[in-house]
């Protein structure tokens, strides 16, 4: 109802969309969206990253966790659940 209301015309108002993946573009694609998109990855090469030691594999303590973040810090984004979890 919103996108019919409101939304659509802020997308189609829109100057570049950014998306993180080819799948957020043709998502992009399907909802029938012309303007252009750029693709930026976060920043993470995954093959690199699989050939990485394991990130806890030269501490003492093997329960040691590391947890990447991408994102903006804000209520809505659950960051405490991520804490907590």
């Amino acid at each position: 109802m919103a996108l019919a209301l409101y939304q659509r015309r802020m997308l189609d108002d829109t100057a570049l969309f950014f998306a993180t993946a080819r799948s957020e573009y043709e998502g992009i694609r399907r909802a029938g969206l012309a303007t252009p998109v750029a693709i930026v990855p976060n920043g993470i090469d995954l093959e690199l990253a699989e050939t990485l030691p394991d990130a806890g594999s030269d501490k003492p303590d093997d329960r040691t966790r590391v947890v990447l973040f991408l994102s903006r810090i804000h209520p809505k984004k659950g960051i405490e659940n991520l804490l907590q979890a």
